[in-house]
């Protein structure tokens, strides 16, 4: 928090909440700075020592620069959260840490003895000023990933993203999520028997001790009323305690392991049918469908029929329909059929009233094995005069059967690898390219980010709003990246030629794309000191070139420096008189 400004930004994004968390991480950090500082004083020497003098007292001008907003800040606020006890107990406290540094500049700046002890002194109060705020609070909660949340008594309140770093007094501390994919994990996915379109989100576990409790956050309303989780816990899967459920938002209670998954529980069930039954031909009209499995006459004797329903994900569809009316505009996804026959009755017919179809309207049944390894499609055209579509499934090997509904007036219907994306198997998505300068231009260096993003709504566009908030901005007059598909997990490696190289010396830049995941890899460049000074960035999947960028250090920097002229203008000097 450097200014005003970004108080008023905190409050009106997410509320006193989140602003008050934000400080309380900020003192937190000033914690850690102050022993860091106080650390390399006792290493270092008297003399050397005064060389850095003024590196310090850049650093408690900033802190009491801090100090003074955050007093802004709770005064402001005072009258609609706090208690006048605990206002004024938060308030003196950092007014007594802005002293200790005010007394330090103006009576006693230079001696190295006085270094130490406005340390001590910072490290202590910022940690009470922590609790005082705490104080003040209703039970909150700790962020432990993007999207999941883990409430907590206010009373053990004393950050939101540093409990890795702090064990209170031997007690448990937070762990932390991190996304991951696990659709190409067969052999988990097995053990788990969670289907892949019933997966949610899956997170690597650290940290965690004890049981917790969570809420996960979905990106839109679920799809199923039924949301579940699991956790592998020493190679065993271990199903969650499910608190509540509402629109987006499910609670549950996690007990400490190696992977977190949050997954839909699809509708399923099984039938019993007798040899006569069997002897007379069947038809078993599948729940939570209008679709009905008819198998013929058969000698078998008694056997079990197991489904499955994979509901489909309309949302994920409309992402991509407010993204590219034109191709996914008259797309309609019907909902998937899973099944399995006990005994060998191999095959069945599964048929399905439809409305009266327009002219071109098709339908596309998608059908495949467990693993998604083979997929076979077929196009299915009712005439005028049918109200229903029918085609062959396999029975005896749990195959699942997709059906999407293309009503668009084009001769091409949507391809097998688009229709995949829409079921969620793969993704469609696009390259975002951005870059920094540094202040110090004269060192010729640029900081490059790729992202990795599914080309749903307005998805690319937020991502650059908010990434010009923190200076960074798109290469100027390139072309967007095309649309192309990719699989969770499958990896764009970045190269780069020219007249550039990586600062750090390490090997190419690997970023792996996992869905609904925010996907980037960055990297430091610096231009050779060459007549041209321009190279080029190529964004490579697997054989194929999916993007490249020209890097040209003039005009990058130029073009920077006309975006962020009104900001870097500024004086970046404070006083403290």
């Amino acid at each position: 928090m450097t200014a005003i400004g970004e108080t008023y930004w905190l409050w009106s994004q997410g509320g006193f909440k989140k602003l008050l968390e934000c400080v309380v991480k900020q003192f937190l950090y000033i914690q850690q700075t102050s022993t860091l500082a106080e650390d390399l004083l006792e290493c270092t020497n008297e003399d050397k020592q005064h060389n850095t003098l003024q590196e310090y007292k850049m650093m408690f001008t900033h802190i009491w620069s801090f100090l003074n907003h955050g007093l802004f800040m709770l005064r402001t606020v005072r009258f609609e959260e706090f208690s006048e006890a605990d206002f004024e107990v938060a308030c003196n406290r950092i007014k007594t840490c802005r002293s200790t540094l005010f007394e330090y500049f103006t009576s006693r700046y230079g001696r190295n003895e006085f270094l130490i002890n406005p340390l001590r002194e910072i490290k202590k109060v910022s940690f009470e000023i922590c609790e005082s705020i705490v104080y003040c609070l209703p039970p909150g909660q700790f962020h432990i990933a993007d999207d999941v949340t883990a409430p907590y008594p206010c009373e053990e309140e004393n950050s939101s993203d540093f409990e890795e770093f702090f064990d209170r007094n031997g007690s448990d501390f937070i762990g932390s999520l991190t996304r991951c994919s696990m659709e190409n994990n067969e052999e988990q996915l097995r053990a788990s028997d969670i289907e892949k379109t019933e997966l949610i989100q899956s997170y690597k576990m650290e940290g965690f001790r004890s049981p917790i409790k969570v809420c996960v956050d979905n990106q839109h309303p679920f799809i199923c009323a039924s949301v579940g989780g699991k956790v592998l816990q020493n190679g065993e899967w271990v199903s969650a305690n499910v608190v509540r459920i509402e629109e987006n938002k499910v609670e549950m209670e996690i007990v400490p392991g190696e992977l977190f998954v949050v997954h839909y529980k699809f509708p399923s069930g099984q039938q019993k049918f007798d040899g006569d039954d069997l002897r007379n031909g069947v038809t078993m009209p599948i729940p939570n469908t209008h679709a009905n499995l008819n198998f013929g006459r058969s000698e078998e004797g008694d056997v079990t029929v197991e489904y499955k329903v994979h509901l489909p994900d309309k949302y994920r569809l409309q992402g991509y329909k407010d993204k590219n009316p034109e191709k996914f505009g008259s797309i309609d996804i019907l909902p998937g059929i899973q099944t399995s026959v006990s005994r060998n009755v191999t095959n069945g017919r599964m048929e399905l009233p439809v409305e009266k179809p327009n002219k071109g309207t098709v339908y596309i049944v998608l059908t495949m094995d467990p693993t998604n390894q083979h997929v076979d499609r077929r196009e299915i055209q009712p005439k005028p005069e049918d109200r229903k579509i029918s085609f062959d499934m396999s029975l005896n090997t749990n195959s699942m059967a997709f059906i999407l509904k293309d009503a668009s007036e084009s001769s091409e219907k949507v391809d097998t690898e688009s229709a995949l994306s829409i079921l969620g198997f793969k993704s469609i998505c696009q390259l975002l390219t951005l870059y920094r300068v540094p202040s110090n231009v004269e060192d010729r260096i640029v900081e490059l980010r790729v992202y990795c993003i599914e080309s749903k709504r307005n998805n690319l566009k937020r991502t650059v709003e908010s990434a010009l908030k923190n200076k960074w901005m798109q290469i100027e007059d390139e072309t967007p990246s095309s649309d192309f598909i990719i699989s969770s997990e499958e990896n764009i490696t970045l190269e780069f030629t020219g007249d550039v190289e990586q600062t750090d010396g390490l090997p190419q830049p690997i970023m792996t794309f996992i869905r609904n995941g925010t996907c980037f890899v960055q990297s430091q460049l610096q231009f050779l000191n060459t007549n041209e000074m321009s190279g080029r960035l190529l964004m490579h999947h697997g054989t194929v070139v999916r993007d490249w960028k020209p890097l040209q250090w003039e005009n990058m920097r130029a073009n920077y420096k006309v975006m962020f002229e009104s900001k870097t203008s500024r004086s970046k000097s404070c006083s403290l008189l």
